[in-house]
């Protein structure tokens, strides 16, 4: 009995993207996975920092108030007047995300052949599907075509769109970046005040004034390297790799929604992907290597 173009796309997409079955299974629960990996790696560094501050340090010597405040507030300002409010928040809430998995291509491109199918028995019925669909922007460019818009208007908006919306990320994931290029500037300040006020009580032989110089100065930059190389730095390639994977997902859509627009048959849409996504796998893999 034949398959239905939609479990054809379904089986293609899995056998394209992610190589075997056990592969598959992987990519689908990709969601768990990302998320554990996330919190491994918060662990270890979680780690890494109590073991560089508690080597031979008494319980209490890694918390330095001075140099908290020089770096933190430092770290706030900075962030304050170089990018909107906005701005921030919404990369505080895309790293927050970020753990998730991105989404997967099949589920999206089944839609589209839905959406193709319910073309070609009724206007109204694919007007009733497109309207019941999670995605956003595949919702808006399936109304689109089911309004007629031409394909070359239709192409112009939605690659508009999908150039904003990196535009976007990106901001979220320089911010990060221009946090993690100032930490051990800041660090840098702390140590400088720290130096100076241990200078300032070397002369009446004040030593506990000159250990609590000592620290500010030393713990300064140890809070600027762990925000910069620890938090910042990684934040933002995590920001850049999700921003690179939904790019690549959505221009892969964006075909299937040309070739809906055309009128092409589902078969023939479901062939299309998954030989574009073959493609696209093949210099992916070719780049890396």
């Amino acid at each position: 009995m034949a398959q239905s173009p939609v479990q054809d796309l379904r089986e293609s997409t899995a056998v394209t993207e992610f190589g075997d079955e056990g592969e598959t299974t992987s990519r689908r629960n990709g969601g768990t996975g990302s998320a554990l990996f996330y919190l491994l790696g918060i662990a270890a560094a979680v780690t890494l920092v109590y073991f560089m501050v508690h080597e031979g340090a008494a319980s209490g010597a890694a918390i330095n108030i001075k140099g908290l405040i020089i770096v933190g507030t430092g770290v706030i300002v900075a962030a304050l007047l170089s990018f909107d409010i906005g701005d921030i928040l919404g990369a505080v809430g895309a790293l927050v995300m970020s753990v998730r998995a991105t989404p997967k291509v099949d589920s999206d491109a089944v839609y589209i052949i839905e959406s193709a199918r319910c073309m070609r028995r009724s206007i109204h019925e694919a007007e009733e599907y497109v309207q019941r669909i999670p995605n956003l922007f595949l919702r808006t460019a399936l109304q689109m075509v089911v309004d007629g818009v031409p394909l070359d208007d239709l192409m112009n908006v939605l690659t508009w769109r999908i150039e904003k919306d990196a535009e976007r990320e990106n901001v979220r994931a320089r911010l990060f970046r221009t946090l993690a290029a100032c930490s051990p500037a800041f660090g840098l300040l702390g140590t400088i005040v720290g130096m100076v006020g241990m200078l300032g009580h070397l002369a009446d032989g004040n030593l506990s004034q000159v250990g609590a110089g000592m620290a500010t100065a030393m713990l300064s930059t140890f809070y600027g390297l762990v925000l910069a190389f620890l938090i910042f730095k990684p934040a933002a390639l995590k920001l850049e790799q999700k921003t690179r994977e939904r790019v690549a997902a959505t221009n892969l859509l964006l075909e299937a929604i040309a070739l809906v627009r055309l009128g092409r048959s589902p078969s023939m849409i479901a062939e299309t992907l998954k030989v574009v996504a073959e493609q696209r796998r093949e210099r992916e893999e070719t780049d890396v290597t």
